[in-house]
């Protein structure tokens, strides 16, 4: 689902990713009590979590700049007694000045393409 103004891609697109995603997420999330602000090397090792692939990470990108994002991870669990192979939606943000555009949908339905694509229950 195209969003007219931005670039939607993967964290593949993404230059600078750490910092970028370190400044989205602290943004983000500024307004909400309790959350806590992340520095790179947090975001660097977060990103390197079991299951998570730059590939299945969509993300919106205006004039460059990295203002909403999806963290994806696929892991195999055991549910109900049986193996599947999960995908997990880890995170939303969006950057306050980029609400309101329908970036989370677009951003959310590709997700839910990607973990498909990639065998994802």
């Amino acid at each position: 689902m195209p969003v007219e103004g931005y670039f939607l891609g993967t964290h593949r697109d993404v230059a600078r990713l750490v910092p970028q995603l370190t400044a989205l997420s602290n943004t983000a999330f500024a307004e909400y009590d309790g959350a806590m602000p992340v520095e790179d090397g947090f975001m660097q090792w977060y990103l390197q979590r079991p299951g998570s692939r730059p590939e299945l990470c969509p993300a919106a990108l205006y004039e460059g700049e990295l203002v909403a994002n999806v963290l994806v991870a696929i892991q195999d669990l055991y549910l109900g007694g049986e193996l599947l192979r999960c995908g997990i939606i880890d995170t939303v943000a969006t950057h306050p000045d980029h609400r309101k555009h329908g970036l989370a949908r677009a951003l959310m339905e590709e997700a839910h393409r990607l973990m498909q694509e990639a065998g994802a229950e």
